[in-house]
């Protein structure tokens, strides 16, 4: 649970969770407008950016997952203990 709460902090220091509704809002009017044939340049602008945005969050999660199996590899529960979760070199700059 603390490897979920350290992605959490990392997610939310990026983008707070009211502007990820709204991230993911605009991006389905874009893929609406795209659908449509009536997407703008500014909008296939904005999508890139909420795209750039996303690919961040994944890491993170990624990171998150790589952290998770690394302490289950460790054998005993001082090695688990001493884990530093939030200093981990998986987790993305």
């Amino acid at each position: 649970e603390a490897v979920k709460e350290a992605a959490n902090r990392r997610i939310l220091s990026i983008v707070p969770e009211w502007k990820q509704r709204n991230l993911l809002a605009r991006s389905l009017e874009i893929l609406e407008k795209k659908i449509d044939g009536t997407v703008t340049a500014a909008e296939t602008l904005q999508q890139d950016a909420i795209r750039a945005v996303w690919t961040r969050i994944k890491a993170i999660r990624a990171a998150s997952d790589s952290v998770e199996v690394a302490i289950t590899a460790l054998t005993t529960s001082e090695e688990v203990e001493a884990k530093d979760i939030v200093a981990d070199p998986a987790w993305p700059e």
